[in-house]
């Protein structure tokens, strides 16, 4: 024996639509891991040498609620009514341009202007040509909350330094979704 049960919306005990459908069997998710969005750098741009920068990533990849500003700020604004807990990802590519001359590599996250995360790799004596720094971590977020990545690098001598993006490799990425209130 087999039994069905139709619904056109599923909700949590808080009266929150889980998954909701249009009546032709296309459902789409109402609360869980939304909103949500990665983007990624597909350029690779001059670093200027000590100098906290932010990254311009240029390539939307998803944005389910139009929060990323791709072209002025260049920041993720939690969008009205979504605020709530998210989970958080990003990582940078420092490359020097030099062979053994970078001495630090550096990514920050920024909440609302101000640093919030930053992680931290300092080369000793054993200088580095490249480096990631990234980071994923959980964070409490408002409706108008913004997001912004940043990163620093430091090589040694007068030598040059890029943030390594990469269209096809996706190496300089910025992500989140929403996980819960």
């Amino acid at each position: 024996m087999s039994s069905t049960l139709k619904v056109d919306i599923l909700q949590d005990s808080g009266g929150n639509n889980i998954i909701a459908s249009d009546g032709s069997g296309s459902l789409t998710t109402q609360k869980i891991l939304y909103p949500a969005w990665f983007v990624y750098l597909s350029t690779t741009p001059s670093l200027p040498d000590s100098t906290t920068t932010k990254i311009q990533f240029d390539t939307v990849e998803v944005d389910t609620d139009s929060g990323y500003d791709n072209s002025t700020n260049y920041r993720y604004t939690i969008p009205s009514g979504k605020g709530g807990k998210y989970l958080i990802t990003y990582n940078t590519c420092i490359n020097a341009n030099t062979v053994t001359t970078l001495a630090i590599a550096n990514a920050l996250l920024y909440k609302n202007g101000s640093s919030f995360s930053q992680t931290s790799t300092t080369f000793s004596n054993n200088y580095a040509q490249r480096n990631s720094p990234k980071e994923t971590l959980i964070m409490d977020l408002d409706a108008g909350d913004y997001l912004e990545v940043f990163c620093y690098g430091d090589v040694t001598g007068s030598n040059t330094q890029t943030i390594f993006g990469s269209a096809s490799l996706q190496r300089v990425y910025f992500g989140g979704y929403r996980i819960g209130d």
